[in-house]
């Protein structure tokens, strides 16, 4: 897998990435959109070319090339608070390519790495399956005697944890899930070269360096938060295997589940005892 993730990214990687990107998207801090790459590809191709592989064989990002403006979307036609707001980064679409690249090689392998407990972005999976899911254990914990009176579920709002995440911790995940050193650094390279302007009025204004969180509008961004939640599918399978926390089980021969993950939150099964409580609680803090 890591061979195929850092083998010599060819132009006709670099052409299909460019291809795919929409061409109808918001442009970044350049104004340039996909539109203009596609419709002009033969002219300039040849230096976009050159700038993606110079990329890939010194793993270096430009800082000008990483560069992003936030833009405010209203979630409600009246909003009056900076909650009823949704921030999104408009990236450069020459960085965009990149982030496809590295986007395109992941996603073949992540139904391999990522447990079955995330759906969410994975290739084969579907958010649906974990719906159902929930929906059969939340049945019994209502329905059946011994569930109800033996197990608990929780409820967890993970939306702000995409906004959060630590770098150090994303590259230490990433060693964890024994990537090639070549690739945690193409990685880390566009994670830490990150600045921001914020468009008011349709202007950008002043400069931000951020140290945390992933992007909303990389293409890449969502593929590297499951990494993130892996470490807590992982922590929490250690405690099963301590007996530390006992899943919850429809039926006596029935698979035991201790979390669900999915988009915006995430929902924990276990026994209702203070042993069980006590070990999620760490696991969680």
């Amino acid at each position: 897998m890591n061979l195929q993730l850092t083998k010599e990214v060819t132009t006709e990687e670099k052409q299909k990435a460019a291809t795919y990107i929409n061409g109808d998207r918001a442009p970044g801090p350049d104004g340039i959109t996909g539109h203009f790459y596609h419709q002009f590809w033969p002219i300039i191709g040849d230096d976009i070319i050159t700038e993606v592989r110079d990329f890939f064989r010194m793993g270096l990002m430009p800082s000008q090339l990483n560069h992003n403006n936030i833009c405010l979307l209203t979630k409600i036609d009246k909003p009056e608070k900076m909650s009823d707001y949704h921030p999104i980064s408009l990236c450069n679409t020459s960085y965009k390519i990149i982030s496809k690249i590295l986007m395109t090689r992941l996603k073949y392998i992540l139904s391999e790495i990522i447990s079955p407990e995330q759906t969410c972005f994975v290739p084969g999976r579907q958010i649906t399956d974990n719906v159902m899911v929930a929906h059969e254990l939340l049945h019994s914990l209502n329905h059946y005697h011994r569930q109800s009176k033996s197990y608990m579920a929780m409820k967890t709002d993970i939306r702000k944890t995409y906004d959060r995440v630590e770098w150090n911790f994303l590259e230490k995940a990433m060693e964890q899930l024994k990537f090639n050193q070549k690739w945690i650094t193409w990685i880390m390279a566009c994670v830490r070269t990150v600045s921001f302007s914020i468009v008011i009025n349709g202007s950008p204004y002043g400069e931000i360096r951020p140290t945390r969180g992933m992007r909303q509008g990389d293409p890449i961004s969502p593929y590297l938060f499951l990494f993130c939640a892996e470490m807590l599918t992982q922590r929490l399978r250690q405690e099963e295997l301590k007996c530390s926390i006992k899943g919850l089980s429809i039926s006596n021969f029935g698979p035991r589940v201790t979390h669900l993950i999915f988009a915006d939150d995430s929902l924990f099964f276990c026994q209702a005892n203070a042993k069980n409580c006590k070990a999620l609680a760490l696991v969680l803090q």
